[in-house]
């Protein structure tokens, strides 16, 4: 009987049937696609529903089986049942050998595909076995990573305590930088004052010195006039009432009234002199206990932990 080849549309995989079943509906026995056997081979196959399986044939990885041929005779999904065949009195050994040969051939047929699936087990197991170990490296990598952004989350919260401690330090000392600066201001009018009071009594000095003068004159008049007076009451014994009238005038000089002024005024220059050091002394001392609490402030930022950049 003749024999009927042609190509599966879906998966391309060489099919032959029996002439008899030409115009039947079968399925591809490697892609299970519906198709309806042609009825020459040069005739194009008609596919009735295309389902494509995970067994189909890949002509690029498998010409050998591309190019064998599968003879298969269609048992079910006809379109009308067909009347039963008369038994061939003639079928003898000859039917059985072809029969034979045919099972062979779907044998051959099972155990390529065989061997084709467990190369496919093996090449899946093997891709398994790589995923896994893909799969267990990222894990290490994400698990370092993770590690990691903890180390900087921490680093990061560490710098900011830094930063905010700076942040104090540097408030404090811009609030004593500024305290230090008006004390300078203060420090500088009180010494501006005591310059004008060393000034003051400088002048007083030279005042002093020239009224020390004068009193000395006063005094060489003094001990003239007594000496004169002496010589009056030598000669004028009699004469008291001109001695005590030239003692009077005496006392009552002008020279005598300008240094006891000048002395007065002396010793009140001293006083506010005095004043004015005892309030620089004052001034000074709250300077240095600045200058020292600054100094602290800077050896206590010296000894922070420097800042650091992740």
């Amino acid at each position: 009987m003749d024999e009927i080849k042609f190509h599966c549309p879906e998966c391309k995989q060489k099919i032959g049937v029996q002439s008899s079943d030409a115009g039947r509906q079968m399925d591809c026995p490697i892609c299970q696609s519906a198709i309806i056997i042609p009825e020459r081979s040069n005739l194009p196959v008609r596919v009735i529903a295309a389902r494509k399986s995970t067994q189909a044939v890949d002509p690029e990885r498998n010409p050998k089986d591309f190019q064998e041929t599968i003879r298969i005779i269609p048992q079910a999904q006809v379109d009308k049942p067909q009347p039963a065949s008369p038994p061939d009195l003639n079928a003898g050994p000859q039917s059985e050998v072809a029969e034979a040969a045919r099972l062979k051939a779907e044998l051959e047929n099972s155990a390529l595909r065989l061997k084709e699936l467990l190369t496919e087990r093996g090449l899946l197991a093997n891709r398994v076995t790589e995923v896994t170990e893909q799969a267990a490296q990222s894990e290490m990598r994400l698990k370092g990573m993770s590690e990691k952004s903890e180390a900087l989350e921490k680093e990061c919260l560490r710098l900011r305590t830094q930063l905010t401690e700076a942040s104090r330090y540097e408030r404090e000392n811009g609030e004593l930088r500024f305290q230090l600066a008006g004390q300078e201001k203060q420090i500088a009018s009180v010494t501006a004052v005591s310059n004008n009071q060393h000034i003051e009594l400088a002048n007083a000095e030279k005042e002093l010195i020239k009224a020390r003068a004068d009193l000395d004159a006063a005094r060489m008049q003094i001990q003239n006039l007594r000496r004169q007076l002496r010589e009056v009451g030598e000669h004028f014994g009699d004469s008291e009432r001109e001695r005590v009238l030239l003692l009077r005038q005496l006392q009552e000089s002008v020279q005598h009234h300008q240094l006891t002024t000048l002395t007065n005024e002396l010793g009140e220059a001293r006083a506010r002199l005095l004043g004015q050091v005892a309030e620089l002394d004052l001034v000074k001392a709250e300077r240095d206990a600045l200058l020292e609490q600054l100094r602290q402030r800077d050896g206590a930022l010296s000894h922070a932990p420097a800042l650091e950049v992740a």
